[in-house]
């Protein structure tokens, strides 16, 4: 039984440690793609993405081309992480810092431990 209880604890603790880890190469690309279809001009996206903080959210940054063909800023933006592989599109803020969006998302990633 104790055994059985060590087992159990060993697993969840290999399971929080192992969420907390930055996306592999595949993941950091299907997470850009979800991301670059809610863009004007997707191509143009570069992103800032940090370590990964567990969880269900996750944040990071992007910038690309508006209408003008000049590069906005970075906004911020919010995927849910269903699988590993699977990213559903949540929101992005402005790339104005102080718009009601922007700051909304920023507190709420900054909740879950995110830093930018």
């Amino acid at each position: 039984m104790k055994s059985a209880i060590a087992c159990a604890f060993l697993i969840m603790g290999l399971t929080v440690s192992a969420s907390a880890r930055d996306f592999s190469p595949a993941q950091q690309a299907k997470l850009k793609d979800t991301v670059k279809q809610q863009l004007l001009d997707a191509d143009s996206a570069k992103f800032k993405l940090p370590p990964y903080q567990g969880g269900q959210i996750y944040c990071g940054l992007v910038n690309s081309k508006n209408t003008y063909g000049g590069y906005a800023g970075d906004a911020i933006f919010q995927v849910f992480v269903v699988t590993p592989t699977l990213f559903n599109f949540m929101g992005i803020g402005t790339s104005d810092p102080e718009s009601v969006r922007s700051v909304t998302m920023r507190q709420s990633c900054e909740q879950k431990g995110y830093k930018f």
